[in-house]
């Protein structure tokens, strides 16, 4: 009888490989944008970002650590509009098809299954029960796929450039705008600005922040009407 081969060796094969390379890193995505603990070279970036800013000055240790780590969460959460430019490149269409083709075949193969299960025992060490369970949470998953998938390939697709820009500023405003009341630093919609405004400086802070979770510093005017447009929605 033939030795089974082990996970090692069937992951290896071929695009089973690149199948599981790919999942490896969108897990890596998923873990990165859940956890927010800066490094080193993050926090570097954050205070050059933020520079001799007085009201972040003041702050205690303590608070300056939870901004960093608000400042990385914001950073990767705004990662999500760009995938919404993508969905305008990306037909749903050949996805859908798939997953409708596995939520319709899956019950009819039961035999089939149970002998997979019985392999993916070995291949992971665990009870053959355990695996069926994961196929299970596979045909759940597929499932709910389809159906959201469905459900996008319905909707009218008006996320352009513009409308996704917008859509990032007001929320950007709103994250930061939350993240800075915990450190007790209080953003009213006004500030000195080139208009000759005055109020208070937690608005210089906060473009400061911009300039670390988007790449570009916005002038106080732009952001205060950022945050306005936000808060009246």
């Amino acid at each position: 009888m033939a030795k089974k081969a082990d996970g090692k060796h069937l992951i290896a094969r071929g695009p089973s490989f690149e199948r599981a390379a790919w999942l490896a890193s969108m897990l890596r995505m998923a873990e990165q944008r859940a956890l927010a603990e800066p490094t080193e070279d993050n926090i570097q970036e954050m205070r050059a970002a933020i520079g001799d800013d007085p009201t972040f000055a003041k702050l205690s240790d303590a608070n300056k650590a939870l901004l960093f780590c608000a400042m990385l969460m914001i950073r990767r959460r705004l990662m999500i509009y760009d995938e919404l430019v993508k969905f305008e490149e990306e037909e749903p269409g050949p996805l859908l098809s798939a997953l409708t083709a596995i939520v319709a075949v899956m019950p009819n193969y039961h035999g089939l299954l149970s002998v997979i299960a019985d392999e993916m025992s070995e291949v992971g060490g665990t009870t053959v029960s355990e695996a069926w369970r994961k196929i299970v949470e596979f045909d759940d998953t597929a499932e709910l796929l389809r159906g959201l998938t469905h459900r996008i390939s319905a909707q009218p697709r008006v996320y352009d450039k513009r409308t996704i820009r917008s859509r990032r500023q007001r929320h950007e405003a709103v994250l930061i705008r939350d993240c800075l009341k915990p450190v007790g630093v209080d953003l009213r919609k006004t500030g000195p600005d080139e208009y000759g405004r005055e109020g208070n400086e937690g608005l210089k802070l906060a473009v400061r922040i911009v300039r670390y979770t988007s790449g570009k510093q916005p002038g106080l005017h732009a952001f205060r009407t950022r945050l306005s447009r936000a808060s009246s929605l």
